[in-house]
């Protein structure tokens, strides 16, 4: 048997040395262990008097061991599948059946899945097996016997007119479609055993023809693994069987067959209580703990409706919640290399003109001294922009936040400029702490807007305030687009662009590579502010809510005639188990929520993360190169022009911060070259909040 996950996974290598091919759909292959040969030696009885010959008897057998690997996904069960990828599955089978039929001498294949350790499966990727045999096996051989004789003496199909007698009762049918029936078997043993037919009096799986019928097939396969799954909230272990026609049989064999499977689980009170065939069941007979209706009433009572709702609702909202983590982890990887273009990459100093009078050596100082720390404003400010977006997703606006406001503050947006009333924030994280900035511009403290209580009652039956609170959702929106203070950064971090465009620094693809990481920046907002408003539709909403409390409300009568009083704690651990399904998929659809829930992501640490990161960048030896460069004129604006890098100058820029609280000028008129190089080192062990 193939061992290991790995082993099944396309492109990887089998524990038995062969090489997967890298499969999308189904994969086959001959088991590198296989129980059966074909090259295998024959067996011989034993010799002797004639009660040994007679006594003592065995046959060689020869035959094939095939592996069919469902998908390459390695989690996936046929519970999780599609219909359409299970009836690749089945066509799998189809395939199979008929390249041996046509070209081995074999005479009966079985096809069979064992699903969970507990039945003997070593290996979590979902496959089955299908072994084909130069001989009748026991269990096939023994109900085509009883087929044969059935037909010989009614002239009728055993197993059709079982399926009349079960429709007709319908006390132990399962599942049922247009072309299977799927019942607790009146024989049945094992608790939870079922027994699918075809409606259709087929011989073997090939008959299974159309794309109906290969679509009906699938669905009962589906719909009675999802059940098994659901009946105890967990991968239900089973061993299931095809029975059909033998490969290689005669007419009367094939006459008598009918294709049918066998789902034997040994699973009885729960997940972990399973049924043991011991004692005067192994040595006599078996005994059923339940009984065939019983049983298929609890199969039968098991909500596939609920099911599909809670599982729609928790895929969607865990694919936002990884919708966002993917946006953060491309913000992170924007944000190191835009640090590490600006600080490595742009040079520094004056630039060279042909026939122009070389610059001074005080001139060629000072302008590297500007050129540094102008690299080290902007780093900041990007880092800035990380810590905005984490206040922005969270619906917390403004630029009174301490990491907010020590690394933006200085600038003239509208964010900062805006009414109080207009800001929508949540200040109790940062109640305590002191702000880590002085001789910024003092900022009113912004309060949260919100409807009383009794209020929203009210307009819940007032169409007036229905119309109100739409109204003053749509000004909160419209509120929010004029305080997006991200977006505002990006427009401070393209006027660097454009002023280094001036000075034709941005050469080689620079220019290129630095307007795509902006762009790229500008994309992360727009999809992190669609996550923060793409909620699940209000009618889904309902409906999911109506089917989840509707199926627990009926719960206990479903349950009470077959578990008796077991149904009490049975229904406490369900609803326990749906509604807490039900919470965790509405915490998740929120993925920027409150900083200490633990189902949100953890922006706090991704922006301390990303500032120590460009920190470290900005750490790496870096030399001015101002040999091609010439001073032509400072390309300076005073705050308020439209263009330019004038907001650098701003009172409240300090861009060597926390390590040294100066402003722009006051760093470029003290500081030497070898000073700013120096903090910026230095900044790594002192990493910034």
């Amino acid at each position: 048997m193939v061992t290991g996950i790995s082993g099944m996974l396309g492109s990887n290598k089998r524990s038995g040395g062969a090489q997967n091919p890298d499969y999308d759909s189904t994969f086959i292959f001959v088991n590198d262990f296989s129980a059966v040969k074909e090259t295998q030696e024959g067996y011989e009885s034993e010799k002797g008097d004639d009660k040994t010959s007679r006594l003592i008897k065995a046959e060689g057998v020869k035959g094939k061991c095939f592996v069919i690997c469902f998908s390459p996904a390695h989690n996936k069960t046929l519970a999780d599948m599609s219909i359409k990828e299970i009836s690749l599955v089945v066509d799998t089978w189809k395939n199979l059946y008929r390249d041996v039929q046509e070209k081995t001498p074999f005479r009966y294949i079985q096809i069979f899945e064992n699903k969970g350790e507990s039945m003997g499966c070593s290996n979590p990727h979902a496959h089955c097996q299908a072994w084909t045999t130069s001989h009748l096996p026991e269990e096939p051989a023994a109900e085509l016997k009883n087929l044969i004789e059935y037909k010989r003496t009614h002239n009728s199909c055993m197993l059709c007119d079982y399926l009349a007698v079960e429709s007709e009762k319908k006390e132990r049918i399962v599942a049922e479609n247009d072309g299977w029936l799927a019942v607790c078997p009146w024989w049945a043993f094992w608790p939870f055993e079922t027994l699918v037919i075809s409606k259709k009096c087929i011989k073997n799986i090939l008959e299974i023809q159309s794309e109906r019928d290969v679509e009906l097939f699938s669905e009962i396969i589906s719909t009675i693994t999802v059940k098994y799954d659901n009946l105890f909230e967990t991968k239900f272990p089973y061993s299931m069987g095809i029975h059909q026609a033998p490969l290689k049989g005669s007419e009367e064999e094939h006459s008598a067959s009918h294709v049918h499977f066998h789902f034997l689980p040994p699973l009885l009170r729960s997940a972990t209580v399973k049924k043991f065939q011991v004692g005067y069941e192994l040595l006599a007979e078996p005994q059923r703990d339940i009984t065939p209706e019983q049983a298929a009433r609890r199969l039968q009572d098991l909500s596939i409706v609920a099911s599909i709702a809670i599982a729609f609702k928790l895929y969607v909202s865990y694919q936002r919640y990884q919708d966002a983590r993917g946006q953060w982890s491309r913000l992170r990887i924007t944000t190191r290399n835009l640090a590490r273009l600006i600080w490595l990459n742009i040079p520094d100093g004056p630039r060279i003109r042909p026939k122009t009078t070389p610059p001074t050596q005080t001139q060629v100082e000072q302008k590297l001294r500007e050129d540094l720390l102008s690299k080290a404003s902007v780093i900041r400010l990007l880092v800035g922009f990380v810590f905005a977006l984490k206040h922005h997703v969270r619906r917390e606006y403004g630029t009174e936040w301490p990491d907010v406001r020590s690394r933006v503050g200085y600038l003239p947006t509208f964010a900062r400029r805006a009414h109080p009333t207009q800001v929508s924030v949540s200040q109790s994280l940062y109640i305590s702490m002191d702000d880590p900035e002085k001789g910024l511009p003092a900022i009113p403290t912004a309060r949260r807007i919100s409807t009383a209580p009794a209020l929203w009652l009210q307009s819940l039956f007032s169409k007036e305030e229905v119309a109100k609170r739409q109204q003053n959702m749509q000004n909160h929106k419209s509120m929010i687009a004029y305080q997006n203070l991200p977006l505002e950064i990006l427009s401070f971090l393209g006027s660097y662009a454009d002023s280094l465009n001036y000075e034709k620094k941005l050469v080689n693809g620079l220019a290129i590579c630095f307007h795509q990481e902006l762009a790229t920046l500008n994309e992360i907002l727009g999809k992190c502010e669609g996550l923060m408003e793409a909620h699940m539709p209000l009618p889904y909403t309902v409906i999911i809510a109506q089917i989840k409390w509707l199926f627990l409300i009926l719960l206990p009568f479903q349950l009470l005639q077959a578990m008796s009083w077991i149904t009490v704690p049975a229904v406490v651990m369900t609803a326990f188990s749906l509604l807490g399904l039900s919470a965790a998929a509405s915490t998740l659809s929120n993925p920027f929520g409150a900083t200490q829930s633990p189902t949100s992501l953890p922006l706090d640490e991704i922006c301390t993360a990303i500032s120590i990161e460009v920190d470290t960048i900005c750490s790496a030896t870096h030399q001015p190169s101002f040999s091609n460069f010439v001073f032509t004129g400072m390309h300076m604006m005073v705050a308020g022009e439209k263009d330019g890098v004038g907001w650098m100058y701003l009172k409240g820029n300090k861009p060597l911060a926390p390590l040294v609280k100066k402003d722009f000028g006051d760093c470029v008129k003290s500081l030497s070259i070898g000073d700013i190089l120096e903090v910026m080192k230095m900044k790594v062990e002192m990493p910034e909040g």
